[in-house]
């Protein structure tokens, strides 16, 4: 899943909205739906986009899949260059 911002122009003026779109196999051929919207983004702040991104990171952080600050760093081999 990801997000999309889509726009639609409708009597002479342009809205953007933000929408949730997930990628599908269907018959072999790639295809995607919306599973979600989250509004007129024009309408909310830059303050308020920030705190629904927190928000929705906040699932991934609890989740089995976690985030990249969640991974640690345990030992680091050089490959390459230095055994030429």
């Amino acid at each position: 899943m990801f997000a999309r911002v889509m726009t639609v122009k409708r009597n002479g003026r342009t809205y953007r909205y933000l929408a949730i779109v997930e990628s599908y196999r269907e018959g072999g051929k790639k295809r995607q739906r919306q599973v979600g919207t989250l509004g007129n983004i024009d309408r909310y702040s830059p303050e308020q986009i920030r705190n629904l991104i927190e928000k929705l990171q906040g699932f991934l952080s609890e989740g089995p899949l976690g985030t990249v600050k969640d991974l640690e760093t345990h030992e680091v081999r050089d490959y390459g260059v230095p055994y030429v």
